[in-house]
């Protein structure tokens, strides 16, 4: 055979058994493939589930809005204009659809953010950041996470085990990037307090 026509194949071979994108996902859930939106839940609902369990605490509560999520972005795929990834779009409607449920039920948040605070650090110091997810385990971090403020919760969440960047985070959350740096910063500096209150050692 042909070189060329070889690496051709090859390469043609490698894009039909490479995995779609997200885009490409809600591309054919918009025209009700289901096999789509199977293989958007395999990738998401983890993720989506433990986002409405950080706001719910109930199991029942979490999986009906799993489920519910899903419907919407079945229904609602044919609407996504791509302002913005496809993951943001997801996690925007997830904060709404959260959000919604804290309305409904009467559930009351203190709000201790303050939307003015200025984010200033001295950069020849260690960013709290690597202090924080450096010093500590997983486990730990996870569990003081839980003594957060529901504002800072959401926000470490999104941020770190999400992967939304500052960009994202701003379009889910609807308020300017600087916002977003300053609860951010804010938030981890709660969270290594309570990890050095309980005197937890690496």
């Amino acid at each position: 055979m042909n070189p060329k026509a070889q690496t051709s194949n090859y390469v043609n071979n490698m894009k039909a058994t490479s995995s779609p994108s997200d885009l490409d996902l809600i591309r054919q859930i918009a025209v009700k493939d289901q096999g789509a939106l199977e293989e958007l839940y395999q990738r998401y609902h983890r993720h989506l589930f433990r986002f409405f369990m950080r706001t719910t605490h109930e199991q029942t509560s979490g999986e009906d809005l799993l489920q519910e999520f899903f419907i919407n972005v079945w229904e609602g795929a044919a609407r996504f204009e791509g302002r913005s990834s496809v993951k943001t779009w997801m996690f925007r409607m997830a904060y709404f659809m959260a959000a919604g449920w804290v309305r409904n039920n009467k559930v009351h948040f203190e709000d201790v953010e303050n939307d003015s605070f200025e984010l200033l650090m001295d950069q020849d110091e260690p960013s709290l950041e690597s202090q924080v997810f450096t010093k500590w385990n997983y486990s730990q971090i996870q569990n003081a996470i839980e003594e957060l403020s529901p504002n800072h919760r959401e926000i470490v969440d999104l941020s770190f085990f999400y992967g939304l960047t500052h960009i994202e985070i701003a379009h889910v959350l609807a308020c300017p990037v600087g916002t977003v740096k300053s609860r951010l910063h804010s938030a981890l500096r709660q969270l290594n307090r309570i990890l050095c209150a309980k005197g937890i050692k690496k």
